[in-house]
């Protein structure tokens, strides 16, 4: 993901990471997504957001997270 978003055509983009099975009992929480894909480590003009999810206990991303993925900023 570092090398990835030091590309100059990256610069404006974002990065929504979508932890699903989040119903499970040895999925990872959102900072130990954080961790392990370094994302505090990417270049800080990069946006994300880490939405978790699981379909079987109903929980999906907020309106919030969808109106972030959406916008322009």
């Amino acid at each position: 993901l570092q090398k990835m978003f030091q590309d100059p055509d990256m610069k404006a983009k974002r990065l929504a990471v979508f932890a699903n099975k989040q119903d499970l009992p040895q999925a990872m929480s959102k900072e130990e997504i954080v961790e392990k894909l370094a994302l505090n480590s990417i270049p800080k003009h990069v946006q994300w957001i880490v939405c978790p999810l699981s379909v079987t206990a109903s929980q999906s991303p907020g309106s919030d997270d969808f109106d972030w993925i959406l916008s322009d900023q």
